[in-house]
């Protein structure tokens, strides 16, 4: 996509958007080469979309495609599309903040997320029905699953919006809107996107759907750490299990997935969210049947680039609420060896190795919360993932083939917005 963007920028697209675009084959139909306007976009579109998910900095900051002229012939999606575009642009930006600009970024584009919502009235985002597969009406086929696409583009905005704050300072009420748009959003998502793979089963089509799957899973799972304030635990017993249910369905599917396509990603997604569910098991007091004693405690994933996150979960039936280990991953140091320790209403402790099993390092509880119970802010170009550390210390290669590194990076992106923590100045 930086190559088609880099090109366009060469051929004047970006500084003439009306001007028309000419084909190389001289038989070709005008009628079907795209406007100037209409390609550039598409660009930014893929450009933000994939460096959103990448933790990259945008390839452009041109919003032009937002301006009266550009939108006068636009439908409804198609313009609430362009201001996801705009918005993706911003939660980019926001990732990269100083302390004192994140969260209140984040309580920005929140709104501007909300009033686009709003601009398609409420039964716009009731999950549409999918025609029959006899059907021959194409258009209105495309039409369905465009409209799903677009309302799992909008979840998946609020989640990476969000994730950051998700598991933040349990004890701090400011916190618990993430959590719960982050919980809320994860479950439309995943069952959207179970609905899109059951009418389009190919696997190589689509693919952002299958990111939005697997981001949405680990998020709806991992937020079962912790019992959010003020709900009983009879419904959160009942939710955790309606979740655990949703999570297992998003698995199968996948399988199926995996199986018709022989895909790999697909493949490796199912076998993360499998992985997690241990989380809700444990929450519900059982012990899962495929592990034994330590075993059903330690959950790793491996992530390239950041090392092994591992998710040591406990139960204690008799005690109204269990200790939390929470020492976020980060590249591995050989010196830094801190521990943290932090108490909320959840079952688990999260720790990281790394990527060669190596004990790693772990975060002071100071350093993850100030004394005003606020988030410390890191420099970007200076955080936990600083590229020091990863001098000495063997990782996979940077051309490394897709089938050696399924996620290409989105993993890291992850579980590095998660650890982060935006910093939040709420006294001004």
């Amino acid at each position: 996509m930086r190559r088609a963007l880099s090109l366009a920028q060469l051929m004047g697209i970006e500084a003439d958007l009306a001007r028309p675009l000419k084909s190389c084959d001289p038989a070709t139909d005008t009628s079907i080469i795209p406007a100037s306007q209409t390609f550039w976009y598409r660009i930014n579109f893929c450009d933000r979309y994939i460096s959103l998910l990448l933790g990259l900095s945008a390839g452009t900051q041109d919003n032009s495609f937002l301006t009266d002229e550009f939108l006068a012939r636009d439908t409804p999606m198609e313009r609430l599309e362009k201001r996801y575009t705009a918005i993706a642009l911003r939660i980019i930006e926001r990732n990269r903040a100083p302390a004192h600009e994140a969260y209140a970024i984040t309580q920005s584009v929140d709104c501007e997320l909300e009033n686009a919502a709003k601009s398609m009235g409420r039964s716009w985002w009731e999950i549409p029905s999918l025609m029959p597969h006899y059907t021959t009406d194409t258009p209105a086929q495309m039409g369905v699953m465009s409209h799903l696409m677009l309302q799992i583009h909008h979840h998946s905005l609020l989640i990476l919006l969000h994730l950051p704050y998700m598991l933040r300072n349990q004890t701090n009420s400011r916190f618990d809107y993430s959590k719960n748009t982050c919980l809320e959003s994860s479950r439309a998502v995943l069952r959207r996107c179970v609905i899109f793979r059951t009418a389009n089963d190919v696997a190589f089509s689509c693919r952002h759907i299958d990111y939005s799957s697997l981001m949405a899973s680990m998020t709806l799972l991992l937020g079962h750490l912790s019992r959010p304030p003020g709900v009983r635990e009879e419904d959160w017993s009942r939710q955790r299990n309606e979740d655990r249910a949703l999570a297992v369905k998003v698995v199968a599917k996948m399988e199926e997935l995996a199986l018709l396509n022989d895909d790999k990603l697909s493949c490796e997604s199912a076998d993360i969210i499998r992985k997690l569910l241990p989380i809700v098991d444990c929450c519900n007091g059982m012990t899962p049947a495929q592990f034994h004693g330590e075993e059903a405690r330690n959950l790793q994933l491996v992530i390239p680039y950041l090392g092994v996150i591992n998710i040591n979960t406990t139960t204690n039936q008799a005690a109204e609420s269990c200790t939390v280990d929470l020492s976020h991953s980060q590249l591995p140091t050989p010196t830094n060896t801190a521990t943290t320790t932090t108490t909320t209403t959840a079952a688990a402790a999260v720790a990281s190795e790394t990527y060669q099993e190596m004990t790693p390092p772990e975060l002071c509880a100071e350093a993850l919360l100030g004394q005003d119970n606020t988030i410390p802010h890191e420099d970007p170009s200076a955080g936990l993932f600083s590229t020091d550390c990863l001098e000495g210390w063997s990782c996979p290669g940077i051309t490394a083939e897709a089938g050696d590194w399924t996620f290409q990076g989105v993993d890291t992106t992850y579980w590095s917005l998660l650890n982060s923590g935006m910093a939040c100045n709420f006294t001004q």
